[in-house]
This record gives C-alpha cells, structure tokens and sequence, in this order.
C-alpha cells in the first residue's frame, strides 16, 4: 500500500497492488518506512472524511540504552553477564537462550495446544471459504436429465418425453464486486493463518509463566525447608545448652518460634507450585498430575542469556503475528467496502442451454430433436429503499475501525517491546544484585551462630540473622522468576515464538 493507490482507488486501497504490505516489506526493508506511515497511520477512508495522524515508527527502543547501562551496572555490581537483554531472533528458538531442558520440551509442546488446534481449524475454514469466493467468478456448468409420463386418464392418449440437458451460466462482473469478495475472502484466509502463529506465541509466553511460576513456588520451598532444617538443629542445640547451663529457657522458646514460622511457610508454596503445574497441565492438554513426576526434581528457576541483540521496531511490527493479521483484516474490509459499492452497478450475465429431447405417443408419432436456448441480460437496481447504500456504509464504517484497530496494535505492540526491555532488564539486574545480597546474609548468619555458640550474643541475634537469610533468598528467587516471566514477555511482544 502506497499513498498512490490510495489516491487511485479509495475504495480498495491494496486491490491495484495485488499484495500485502508485509509481502513487500519482508522482500525489501527499504519500504517499509512508506509502508508503515500509511498503512498504520490511518488508511484513506471511502467515506472521503480524510485520515488520521501518521504514525512515525521509531528507529530504535527508547529503554534500550538504559537497559544496556543497567545490565552492564549489575555485571560491575555482581555476576550477570554484560549486554544489552534480548529475545535471541537470530539463530533456532528464543527459548534456547534458557538453559533448561524440561522447559523446552514444555514449549514445544504448547505450540500445538487447543487454542492452536482451533485456529488452525478456522484457517482451513476461511481458505474453504476463499476457494468457493473464487468459485464464483467462474462459469457454472449444470446438467440435468429426466423423463416424464403423462396419463390424464381413461381414453386420454399417454405420452412420455425423455430429455437431458446441459446449461452454462456465466456473471461477466462487470463491476468487480464478486472479484472484491475474492480479495476480501484471501485477506481473511490471511488473517487466519497470521492467527495461528498468534496463538502459538501466546500458548508459549503463558506456558514460560507458568513454568516460572511453579520454579518460584519449588524454590521457595526448597529455601524454607533448609530454614525447617536450620532452626530444627538450632533448637537441639539450644536445648542443649539449657540443660548445661550454657543458654537460657528463653533461647529454646524463640528457637519454637522460629521453627514454628518456618513450618507453616510449607504448606502455601506447596500449594502454589501444584496451582502452577495443574495451571500447565491444563494449558497443555494433559491429564492433572501428568507432569507431577517430570516436574518433581525442579528446585530452582533456570538462568537466562541475555545477550543477543533486540530487533529493531520496524522488524517487530512487520514480525508480530497479530499485526499482520490486524493488517489483513484491514485489507479484507476494504476489499468488502468496494464489494458493497459496487453491488451498485448494472450486472452482465450470459445463460445458455443445449440439450436433447424425445417425445414418445402412442401411434406413429416421434417427436426426437435438439433443444437449445441463449439468454444475455444486463440488470441494475433502479429501487431497493436504500438497501445496499446502507450495506456500503456500514462496510465503510467496519473498515475504518479496522484502521483504528490496526493503528492501534501497532502502538500497543511497541509499548510492549519497551515495557518489555524495561522488566526484562530491572529483573535481570535485581537478579544479579540479589546473589550478593543472599552471600552477604549467609555470612550474617555464620557469624550470629558462631557468636551465639562462643556465648557472646543472645539467640535472638541468630534468629533475626535467619530470618533476613529466608527473606533475601525467597526476594532473589522472585527476581528470577520476574526475570524469566519478563524474557518470555519480551519474547512474545517481538513476534517471536510462533
């Protein structure tokens, strides 16, 4: 789509071309700029009402250069890797870039999940439904055959008449209405197939965050039942030293306490791991507790590679799925608009019939011949009451809210990208800050029990040192979950995946 088809045609502004925007766009970047101005930033209306603000398409992400200075502060500050994050596009599946295996057998399943399945069936619908659009600008051909015996009654004379006919019928479409109904149906069939990949990008980012979501709930688990285990010694220990002497009644009591706490942490992680398996279980089809044994040894939430490189905004808009079907949907309701303009216009047909025919009476009389017939006519509505104006205009109102709609996705899809990058890199960064933070308080809590044991502190110094031990390791493990629900965010808002 240029702006001079759409000066040419106004009705049908992709129908000169014959091709989609993103066809053109994925053979040649050098296009894209004049593609997107228009395209995304408000087609000519047929209404001739004008068009809405272009849409300048930025050259690069606005939180890219702070995402880089952030990722590179916390690779300074800790152990994560420089770089600028990504979604890896360059080379095999972006889930490659997480280290697990269980997760990408997860996601190679959920691009075949229901939602999936479904749209795959509604493409080959709307391809049926294109292939019998097509259809109708073909000739038709009918044949028929038949007899008949008349027997009025009694005295009548009886006759029988065997005939077989065959009948070519053709709409010359004159107008181009049917051919706009082809346009329409190709851009759908389009639209369903962009919808498909939709859908499996959708399945996988969900799947990613589900998956994230059941690590966080075990590794809260796992880090609860070493404080179980550390407050269970602990409370022998100061047992211990009460009877000895050594320690005080008061020692034990907190050392209850604390263990108490940690105890009744169990039971809510245990439950949101299994919410997030069955959550999984259900995305993937599969019977609840199918994926209870291949999930049980995972205890931690997996590291993520954040170095390739981002797309840039032009490739993402011409990547995402549900852009380009937004873009087919737009160029279906303009084919659909000049379809129900021209349903206006006078209608040329052709109608022709050839056959044979045998009349049998009793007697001698025959009556064997060709039957033929030839009919042309030309026909235009002359009085409908307003019908198909009023069809035409409620087609040129569905085609301008489907040129909001497509506008529209495309700023949402960039402020996701740059949403994406912001997460993306505050949870990486958190990540990396928070291995540091767990080392540090690991080593608090050597020292309290080493104070406490040599008697130069109370046990309560031991039980806040745990405490703040729990609380950064359960605050680091939500960084990484945030920060492998945010890759697969970002992963999905660049189109990949599908």
């Amino acid at each position: 789509m240029n702006p001079r088809s759409l000066r040419q045609d106004p009705e049908v502004p992709w129908m000169r071309r014959g091709r989609t925007p993103s066809r053109r766009l994925a053979r040649t970047l050098a296009l894209v700029p004049a593609v997107l101005m228009v395209a995304i930033g408000g087609c000519v209306a047929p209404t001739g009402r004008g068009t809405e603000g272009l849409l300048a398409v930025p050259g690069g992400w606005t939180m890219a250069p702070a995402a880089t200075a952030a990722t590179r502060g916390a690779a300074e500050g800790g152990s994560a890797p420089s770089g600028a994050p990504r979604p890896p596009g360059a080379v095999g599946p972006w889930w490659l870039a997480v280290d697990d295996p269980v997760l990408h057998r997860l996601l190679e399943q959920a691009g075949e999940v229901a939602s999936v399945r479904v749209a795959r069936e509604r493409m080959d619908e709307a391809f049926a439904s294109l292939r019998a659009a097509r259809a109708v600008l073909a000739p038709t051909i009918t044949g028929a055959a038949g007899t008949r015996l008349s027997a009025p009654g009694d005295g009548a004379v009886r006759q029988s008449i065997q005939d077989a006919t065959l009948g070519i019928g053709h709409d010359f479409d004159l107008s181009g209405a049917n051919r706009a109904r082809a346009e329409a149906a190709r851009a759908l069939a389009d639209a369903r197939a962009e919808a498909v990949d939709a859908a499996r990008i959708a399945a996988r980012e969900m799947a990613v965050q589900l998956y994230a979501a059941y690590t966080g709930a075990a590794a809260q688990r796992r880090i609860t039942q070493q404080s179980v285990l550390a407050f269970e010694s602990a409370l022998a220990l100061a047992a211990t030293r009460s009877r000895a002497g050594l320690g005080t009644q008061l020692d034990v009591v907190q050392a209850q306490a604390a263990l108490a706490s940690a105890r009744a942490l169990l039971p809510r992680f245990e439950a949101a791991r299994d919410s997030a398996r069955l959550g999984l279980e259900a995305l993937l089809g599969l019977l609840p507790g199918a994926l209870a044994l291949p999930l049980a040894a995972i205890e931690a939430t997996p590291d993520v590679d954040p170095s390739l490189l981002l797309r840039t905004p032009l490739e993402v808009v011409a990547a995402r799925p549900d852009l380009r079907m937004a873009e087919r949907e737009l160029e279906a309701a303009s084919a659909a608009t000049a379809a129900a303009v021209r349903d206006r216009w006078p209608r040329l047909s052709l109608d022709a019939l050839v056959g044979v025919q045998a009349v049998r009476v009793p007697g001698p009389m025959v009556a064997d011949g060709l039957v033929s017939s030839l009919f042309a006519g030309i026909a235009g509505p002359l009085f409908d009451a307003g019908r198909l104006a009023a069809r035409a205009d409620a087609a040129r109102a569905r085609e301008r809210a489907a040129a909001i709609a497509y506008r529209q996705a495309a700023l949402v899809a960039l402020g996701e990208v740059e949403d994406g990058i912001s997460r993306f890199t505050q949870a990486h960064a958190e990540d990396a800050l928070g291995s540091a933070a767990v080392a540090a308080a690991q080593a608090r809590v050597e020292i309290a029990r080493a104070r406490w044991r040599s008697g130069l502190t109370a046990f309560l110094d031991v039980v806040l040192a745990e405490q703040a031990l729990q609380a950064t390791q359960a605050q680091h493990v939500l960084s990484r979950v945030r920060t492998l629900d945010s890759f697969a965010r970002l992963s999905a808002a660049i189109g990949a995946g599908g």
